[in-house]
């Protein structure tokens, strides 16, 4: 019997290997909101970085004079697409306009994690996800409840569009310079109630480059 139940030199008992699985499985039961919660950070992430990219290519575009450069921002769809208007009728038409970028939010069969939205809105695609690009005289012109609107100078209209992933963080992406198409990532800090530049982010005084990131998931937001 002894013989039976010593353990060898070089392994486990049953028992002891129940333990460590045991352990492992609540380890990982543990990590794993996480993990969703590092992909969904990521998401917001990317998406704010395509729409920048998108917003570049459109001015750049633009400025080659082939027609104005257009970024649409259509909550209906949940979609962030960019084209080059050649026809001169302000919305894309397949074959004729020239699509330079498309970002789609809402993927059919999976799971939306990115949506339009402003930290101060109700829910998501509501009217501050918009700001500047909903105006007059491009707003709702372009095919989608926002536009971004370059003609061949490469000037445009400043504003807004954010983002949120479902928690508390919200990123927008800003054109400041309406003459030089100058273009910010900024994220909503809850305390200060502002949203601020990446590079201009300070913990206590000091200057650092890191945003504070929220793993509080946001009431307002019925992510499907």
């Amino acid at each position: 019997m002894r013989r039976l139940i010593r353990r060898s030199s070089s392994g486990f008992t049953l028992i002891e290997l129940l333990i460590v699985l045991a352990i492992m499985l609540v380890a990982a039961l543990m990590i794993l909101p996480r993990l969703f919660w590092f992909a969904d950070r990521a998401k917001l992430r990317g998406a704010a970085s395509a729409t920048k990219t998108m917003i570049q290519q459109a001015r750049l575009a633009a400025m080659k004079g082939t027609g104005q450069g257009r970024v649409v921002f259509d909550y209906t769809k949940g979609e962030i697409y960019a084209f080059v208007d050649t026809n001169g009728n302000g919305t894309y038409e397949a074959g004729t306009d020239r699509q330079l970028g498309d970002l789609v939010l809402n993927e059919k069969g999976k799971k939306t994690v990115v949506q339009f939205m402003s930290h101060d809105d109700a829910g998501p695609k509501m009217t501050g996800a918009i700001q500047g690009f909903d105006d007059p005289p491009y707003g709702g012109t372009c095919g989608g409840d926002g536009c971004i609107v370059f003609d061949q100078s490469g000037s445009t209209q400043t504003g807004a569009v954010r983002l949120t992933d479902g928690y508390w963080n919200f990123i927008e992406v800003r054109i400041t310079s309406a003459a030089t198409g100058r273009i910010e990532l900024r994220k909503y800090h809850r305390l200060r109630d502002v949203y601020i530049p990446d590079a201009l982010h300070s913990e206590a005084g000091s200057r650092s480059a890191g945003w504070d990131w929220y793993e509080e998931r946001d009431p307002r937001v019925d992510m499907p």
